[in-house]
């Protein structure tokens, strides 16, 4: 009798662990402060909550394939303890992260770029400077220092040589209440998300763009190179899936115009 069963039950016992074994996949993450459109700060029955284009991506990512559940996203971090964690292994993924290469030495880049953005340098609206070029800038030298976020900017500022920058504060909003007192003839940063930045700063009037796009890249989600390969494979082909289908481009439209 035993034998008789004996098949059955380990079939059983295969199906059970097909079922056990089924990969799903916890991503830990963050919320990056100052990043508008990536995420944007609402108020929410008294509670600052995190949205925008990165936290909409997500619920995408998570509905295209239900294995994958994000969190953190609901805990904001300042860009350089978000890279921090994911360097230690407290984190895993952040979101709208451009390419460089010492971000190459600690992350896997997932495929596609979530979208493009353009570094265009703004001046004080009563300061009558047009900047066509870098070379133009460097022309000025001391009368043409460049306020930088400190972060990813860094290395690419280093290489322009002669060049004079000030990449001492993270926050955009301090950068451009920096340049209206006049420590800094430019302020460099990105669209989308310089109109946020000139609001929070309360600057709206008191500059403006003047120059051509400085620098051009594309961002993207990045993972931690410890993540398993398992997370990384379902991470690209979700993303993938939301390119083919067209939400990419909807969220995108949404967040980025």
């Amino acid at each position: 009798m035993k034998l008789r069963f004996l098949p059955i039950f380990v079939f059983g016992i295969a199906c059970a662990g097909m079922v056990r074994g089924e990969d799903s996949f916890v991503v830990r993450t963050a919320a990056q402060d100052a990043s508008a459109p990536k995420f944007v700060a609402q108020l929410n029955n008294g509670r600052t909550i995190a949205t925008g284009f990165c936290v909409d991506l997500m619920r995408a990512i998570e509905r295209s394939d239900p294995r994958i559940h994000f969190t953190g996203d609901q805990t904001w971090e300042p860009v350089t303890r978000l890279e921090a964690d994911i360097q230690a292994g407290q984190l895993d993924l952040a979101c709208g992260f451009e390419r460089n290469h010492a971000r190459l030495e600690h992350y896997r880049y997932l495929e596609p770029a979530i979208f493009p953005v353009q570094y265009f340098l703004v001046a004080r609206a009563d300061d009558p400077v047009v900047i066509a070029s870098w070379d133009e800038v460097r022309a000025l030298g001391d009368n043409g220092i460049v306020l930088i976020n400190r972060g990813v900017l860094t290395p690419k500022m280093r290489a322009l040589a002669g060049i004079k920058y000030d990449d001492g504060i993270i926050s955009g909003k301090a950068n451009l209440q920096k340049l209206l007192i006049g420590r800094g003839r430019f302020f460099l940063y990105r669209t989308p998300g310089l109109q946020e930045e000139i609001l929070a700063a309360g600057a709206s009037g008191k500059v403006r763009i003047c120059s051509n796009a400085m620098f051009r890249e594309d961002f993207y989600m990045v993972i931690s190179k410890n993540a398993p390969a398992g997370m990384v494979v379902a991470l690209n082909n979700a993303l993938k899936n939301l390119a083919g289908t067209g939400e990419l481009a909807r969220l995108q439209q949404l967040w980025l115009k």
